[in-house]
């Protein structure tokens, strides 16, 4: 399995036709990023992240344990409500040794 995520956060709305706002539209532009998905499909990792620009300046750029901020490339941007968004892309690394090693090593 190959995953695309993002994380993003704000207000979400609800009507009669199901949840809607500008968090949502941000979030789904930044997860269909022709980019996010080129950056996908060249990577061996499983999983690329996305992370929008409100979540890298609050959170990623302060470095919290377990998080590298140099990690993370402001490769993606997208139009959502007649402004232009950035948003930061994450591919995490394989551990080390191949998949194939780690296979055998639990055999």
């Amino acid at each position: 399995m190959r995953l695309r995520a993002v994380v993003h956060a704000g207000e979400i709305h609800r009507d009669e036709n199901g949840p809607f706002g500008e968090a949502i539209d941000l979030a789904c532009r930044l997860l269909d990023a022709p980019r996010l998905k080129k950056c996908l499909r060249a990577s061996s990792s499983p999983l690329v992240l996305a992370v929008s620009e409100d979540i890298y300046w609050g959170i990623v750029k302060h470095g919290y344990d377990g998080i590298c901020p140099a990690a993370y490339r402001p490769d993606l941007r997208v139009s959502v409500a007649s402004r232009r968004r950035q948003g930061f892309v994450h591919v995490p690394q394989e551990p080390s040794g191949t998949r194939e090693d780690r296979t055998m090593a639990v055999a």
